[in-house]
């Protein structure tokens, strides 16, 4: 095994074999940190995922199925998110964390375990103490 292959992950190392599915799978692990997930709250996760132009040509049905599968690849969220930021571009990193700010703002409540997992992906994602305050500046008011 050679220098670079220790040192980045590869499609087997990260669980995901696109930004799509490690996108998706993010979304979905920030809902569940606070340990229940309705079926209101999939179907809206899932029409916010499509709404992205990072998964135009994607189905609803396959993207669902597809999040099923890489939940189970993994022993916890913590394990999960350590994989799927691998995969986020640059390009998709404040737009990701921005959405889902707004998902754990929409129903007016933060929970420690959602607060916890936004402070992971907030490092994990490198998004700046300013950029995090103006987002949750403009989402609170758009919640409101």
């Amino acid at each position: 095994m050679g220098f670079f292959s220790k040192a980045m992950p590869t499609t087997t190392q990260s669980g995901f074999a696109n930004e799509q599915d490690a996108y998706a799978a993010i979304m979905f692990a920030v809902a569940l940190s606070d340990g229940e997930i309705a079926s209101d709250e999939i179907k809206n996760i899932v029409a916010t995922i499509l709404s992205k132009k990072l998964f135009a040509g994607r189905n609803a049905e396959d993207v669902h199925q597809k999040i099923i599968e890489n939940l189970a690849k993994f022993k916890d969220l913590n394990e999960l998110l350590n994989a799927a930021v691998y995969k986020i571009s640059n390009e998709q990193k404040e737009p990701l964390f921005a959405t889902l700010v707004d998902m754990v703002l929409a129903d007016g409540v933060v929970n420690e375990g959602e607060q916890q997992m936004l402070e992971k992906l907030k490092e994990s994602l490198n998004i700046s103490d300013a950029l995090t305050s103006k987002i949750i500046e403009v989402l609170l008011i758009k919640n409101r």
